[in-house]
C-alpha cells in the first residue's frame, strides 16, 4: 500500500472517530437581524420539499422538517402573517423547494450556497401571487467551528437563514 493511500485511510478513520455528522438545526436557521416592516392579517400554510435527512457517516444536510420549522418560527417571530399552518385551511400557501445545497468537501473556510424555489399562491383562487428563486450563500470559518463537519453544518444553517431572510423580505414588499 503506498503512503498516500495510507494517509487517506488514516484521515478517514480520524474524521469518523472525531465527530459524527449532525444535520442543520432549525433554531440556527431562523434569521434574527432583520425587520420586515409589514404584517398581513392572513394565514399562510407552508410546505417544504427537496431537503434530505443527514446520514451521520457522511455530510450534514437540511431536512424538510427542520427547514419548515425555521421558516415557521421566522414568520411567527416577525409577524409577517397572522397565523402559520402546516395543514389546510390557510388563506395563502407558501411552497418551498430546496433545489440544491452546494457544499465543500473540505477547507478552512467553508461556503455553502443554497438554491431555493419559492411559490406563494392564494388558496381561494389558486393564483400564484409571487414566485422566485433565491440563491444565497454563507461562509463558516474555522473560528466558528474547528471540526470540518461542524463548519459545513454551520454553513448550511447560514445559507438557509440568508435565503429565508431574502424571500420573506420580498414577500413583505407585496400587496396581498
Amino acid at each position: 500500500m503506498n503512503s498516500t493511500l495510507r494517509i487517506l485511510i488514516l484521515l478517514l478513520c480520524c474524521s469518523c472517530l472525531s465527530a459524527c455528522v449532525t444535520g442543520a438545526k432549525s433554531r440556527a436557521m431562523v434569521p434574527a437581524d432583520f425587520s420586515l416592516g409589514k404584517q398581513f392579517n392572513k394565514s399562510v400554510g407552508i410546505a417544504v420539499t427537496g431537503g434530505q435527512k443527514t446520514n451521520p457517516l457522511w455530510m450534514s444536510m437540511v431536512s424538510n422538517e427542520d427547514f419548515a420549522d425555521a421558516l415557521q418560527k421566522t414568520i411567527e417571530q416577525h409577524g409577517l402573517f397572522s397565523r402559520v399552518l402546516r395543514s389546510g385551511g390557510a388563506d395563502y400557501q407558501l411552497d418551498v423547494r430546496l433545489v440544491q445545497l452546494r457544499q465543500p468537501m473540505f477547507g478552512f473556510n467553508m461556503t455553502v450556497q443554497g438554491e431555493i424555489e419559492w411559490r406563494l399562491r392564494q388558496v381561494s383562487t389558486g393564483k400564484v401571487v409571487w414566485e422566485k428563486h433565491t440563491n444565497k450563500s454563507y461562509t463558516a470559518t474555522v473560528g466558528q467551528a474547528f471540526a470540518g463537519v461542524t463548519r459545513v453544518r454551520v454553513a448550511n444553517e447560514g445559507a438557509i437563514r440568508e435565503n429565508i431572510k431574502a424571500a420573506l423580505e420580498q414577500i413583505a414588499a407585496l400587496s396581498l
